[in-house]
């Protein structure tokens, strides 16, 4: 699976959690009795410069640690640095704020946001148990007292996504797909059709794509590498969000998203025939439709290409190696032995890539799809000892009899290997003459 770096679209925006709760915003006022304590404060968020002000409140609490005002100070603080760009200290007094008062919306959709943002590509264990601990508490956290209905219905409206998304990021990252498709969907369908075409809305449409695209292979593995009911549906899905994804996306990515794309899509319908009737479709509508499948014709499976091939090829022997490959590996096993029984014993000349060599064996990818992943695919076993043992990644073409095969992995086994360099004739001297 091949995976698309979106780093420039999760960008730290001062939109992430909404109007900040100040103070005598919906409690009434605070009134500090210390006049000295209440100078500072007021000197504090006092400054119009955003970096200055989070500076400001920060020494305010380390003068005041306890005060009346700590929550709302820290909230400031917070969404200030947020403004400002400044991620580790807008996450320190994320931290805080949420160390102080553990359900407060503000500072766990902040924290949540910024723990995935910094969390890189390989994150490890604990972040994403913290991830998933404040996203969790962030979906449950109860109206506090000095919130009023319509500040905390905001703060909600702002951090339900957030939260969502994190927990797909989390589930992506450990592999659980059914979980991410579930996250990822609630997240985009928690937030205004606008915000699922840009930053965090757009990066979990594609990786959305992507968790489908790994729900297939995984369900395709479980049933011994046939396609289910399940499977199927997986797979139109994915190349759906994919499709969207890229169709919204800015270049770079539209490009590299959209190969991505008609590359599943090609799995599915065999060819990009229709692709550009879907993606505007896509790019239109938010969720992939339940009945998707059955509006792209499927392509034959490779069980039904296998097998046509033998009833449409009058001379079996008149078959490329690698058509021979496809037909043992994907017919019904009648046709298999058909073919089998018309290659066992005979000798051939056989191209491909060596993957393994030494002197007795060599091994080689022949087909299309072996040299594509550097697979062996043929194995030949030399009659006698290599004077010369072929480079690693050399094209070259040995003489072998068919012996033996396998399905999975697909192996042919050849004896009786031979080079095809024909030997150098000795080098002869004129004698000199004197």
């Amino acid at each position: 699976m091949k995976k698309v770096v979106i780093a420039l679209l999760l960008i730290v925006a001062p939109c992430l959690v909404g109007v900040p709760h100040l103070v005598g915003q919906s409690g009434g006022e605070v009134r500090l009795d210390d006049p000295a304590e209440a100078n500072a404060y007021n000197n504090a968020v006092g400054q119009s410069d955003p970096k200055a002000q989070g500076a400001a409140l920060d020494a305010f609490l380390s003068q005041y640690p306890n005060s009346k005002v700590k929550n709302s100070a820290l909230e400031t603080m917070m969404n200030d640095y947020t403004r400002a760009g400044d991620v580790p200290k807008a996450m320190d007094a994320a931290t805080r704020l949420v160390a102080a008062d553990p359900n407060n919306l503000d500072g766990l959709a902040s924290l949540v946001f910024f723990k995935r943002a910094t969390a890189g590509d390989k994150p490890d264990p604990a972040t994403l148990d913290q991830i998933s601990q404040y996203a969790q508490k962030g979906l449950t956290a109860p109206k506090g007292m000095d919130v009023s209905l319509d500040t905390y219905n905001k703060q909600k409206a702002a951090a339900v996504p957030i939260f969502h998304g994190a927990l797909g990021f989390v589930a992506f990252t450990k592999k659980d797909y059914p979980n991410a498709i579930k996250e990822f969907k609630a997240e985009l369908t928690s937030m205004p059709i606008d915000g699922t075409k840009a930053g965090n809305g757009l990066l979990d449409t594609y990786t959305l794509g992507q968790a489908y695209e790994a729900q297939y292979q995984a369900l395709k593995a479980a049933n011994s590498g046939n396609e289910t009911a399940d499977s199927t549906d997986a797979l139109v899905k994915g190349f759906w969000y994919l499709t969207r994804a890229a169709m919204i996306a800015p270049e770079p990515y539209h490009s590299q998203i959209l190969k991505e794309a008609q590359y599943w899509y090609k799995v599915y319908h065999g060819s990009n025939d229709g692709f550009d009737a879907m993606s505007t479709q896509a790019q239109a509508t938010l969720l992939a439709p339940d009945n998707l499948a059955s509006t792209i014709t499927k392509a034959p499976s490779r069980a039904d290409i296998a097998n046509n091939l033998v009833a449409t090829t009058p001379d079996l022997t008149t078959l490329a190696l690698s058509d021979r490959e496809f037909i043992l590996q994907y017919a019904s096993q009648d046709n298999a032995d058909k073919l089998w029984s018309g290659m066992k014993g005979k000798t051939t000349e056989v191209p491909g890539l060596v993957v393994t060599a030494t002197q007795d064996t060599v091994q080689l990818a022949v087909s299309d799809d072996a040299q594509q992943t550097k697979t062996a695919d043929v194995t030949i076993k030399m009659a006698t000892a290599l004077k010369t043992v072929p480079m690693v990644a050399s094209q070259v073409t040995l003489i072998g009899t068919y012996d033996s095969y396998v399905k999975s992995p697909f192996m042919i086994t050849m004896v009786d290997g031979k080079s095809t360099e024909k030997p150098k004739a000795p080098v002869r001297h004129t004698p000199a003459r004197h």
